[in-house]
């Protein structure tokens, strides 16, 4: 039988399939669109602050294919980027080779467009939920954000299967979060955060102050074109600022609490809050690359949040002397990577040990401490040889 309506706990627990494992089964087109559509009234048609003109068309463009294959595991996937070795970056990542990270070892949520609900409860001045043609409606914001996975390796990228790609550069499109909230009228007083929750059970916390309201995002597009289903179609969370964790995929509830809510991750003693730590890559050349003597080029990308990154340095002698890199492109937001590029001279018969560190935008060098993944995000710089071939 259908849940309770007047039930108060949050979508995940009002589903007749507690377990995990149960839930994915309903995470198909048909059982979903029941669960959904048995768990709430009706769709909202108006809102206290937002109410569409007479005038504007909505097109809801049709569900995305696949655009990536999946490896998974027991655990889910952590899928690299399609990067080959030695090759920089480009500028924007396609979204047919953006990393992936999932927990869902039998398969992701596929979530019907006309059936998909999205729902506002908990501490609001008036629970609701929208529809895609609603959250179209509201004030489109379009930015270029850089996404990296807490779990992504900053250095001794060879001893992981995903190396130091779990990180990549896109341009979104979708709703401020406040804009979102303000469809259930805003938050009431005393909200400690905001509980997201997806359609496969996943969870993020967030904090409920004016910089997250105003700066998060609920996105609807990657690259000019429809979210991919991999992506978290139809809508996911972009927070800036932290790691991908706090960026739920599949989003279907936004609950503010009175509470802290622990999340997925943090139930799982990991960082509860996800601060990007700074980190530089060099992509060019590759680790263990034998090249002619002479000169060469050096390359690859920083990141340091939405602090930004203000300076790049290299070393071409195991970090006993520095020289500046320069930018291969202006940094249009502080929360995306940079590219950069500088040179060195390999001497014939020899080897040089490159490294590279970045200084984020307040001024703050990147750590040269090597940390782990857990709990908070990995830590140190990144060092290869390179060696004269003969």
């Amino acid at each position: 039988m259908p849940p309770d309506l007047s039930d108060p706990r949050p979508l995940h627990a009002l589903l007749p399939c507690p377990s995990r494992r149960a839930f994915l089964r309903l995470a198909t087109r048909a059982t979903l669109a029941y669960a959904l559509s048995s768990l709430l009234p009706r769709v909202a048609t108006a809102a206290p602050a937002f109410s569409p003109g007479p005038q504007q068309q909505v097109v809801i463009p049709p569900p995305p294919q696949p655009q990536q294959q999946v490896s998974r595991d027991a655990d889910g996937s952590l899928t690299a980027s399609g990067r080959k070795p030695g090759e920089l970056a480009p500028y924007i990542t396609p979204a047919n080779t953006f990393y992936i990270t999932t927990k869902n070892a039998a398969g992701d949520p596929v979530l019907d467009p006309g059936s998909w609900r999205l729902i506002l409860d908990g501490e609001v001045a008036k629970p609701v939920q929208l529809n895609l043609e609603l959250l179209y409606q509201l004030p489109a914001v379009e930015t270029t954000k850089t996404l990296e996975c807490i779990s992504n390796w900053t250095h001794d990228c060879d001893q992981v299967p995903f190396g130091c790609d779990l990180i990549g550069n896109a341009a979104w499109k979708g709703a401020r979060l406040r804009d979102v909230l303000a469809l259930a009228g805003g938050l009431n007083p005393g909200v400690a955060s905001i509980a997201v929750i997806a359609a496969d059970e996943f969870s993020s916390s967030i904090p409920a102050d004016d910089a997250t309201l105003d700066n998060t995002l609920l996105v609807y597009e990657m690259n000019g074109a429809v979210l991919p289903l991999e992506h978290g179609y139809p809508a996911r969370l972009l927070v800036p600022g932290r790691y991908g964790m706090k960026s739920p995929k599949w989003v279907v509830n936004i609950k503010p609490m009175r509470d802290v809510y622990v999340d997925w991750y943090g139930q799982r003693n990991w960082s509860k809050d996800a601060f990007v730590k700074a980190m530089t890559r060099i992509d060019v050349p590759a680790s263990g690359a034998s090249l002619p003597p002479g000169d060469h080029q050096i390359a690859g990308i920083a990141y340091a949040g939405d602090r930004g990154v203000s300076k790049v340095e290299y070393s071409a002698d195991g970090g006993q002397t520095w020289q500046p890199a320069t930018f291969l492109e202006p940094q249009p937001t502080p929360d995306t990577w940079v590219r950069w590029q500088g040179s060195f001279t390999l001497p014939a018969g020899g080897s040089v040990q490159l490294v590279a560190r970045c200084v984020d935008g307040a001024g703050t060098l990147q750590s040269t401490a090597n940390t782990p993944t857990q709990p908070d995000g990995m830590t140190g710089l990144m060092s290869i040889q390179v060696t004269a071939s003969a």
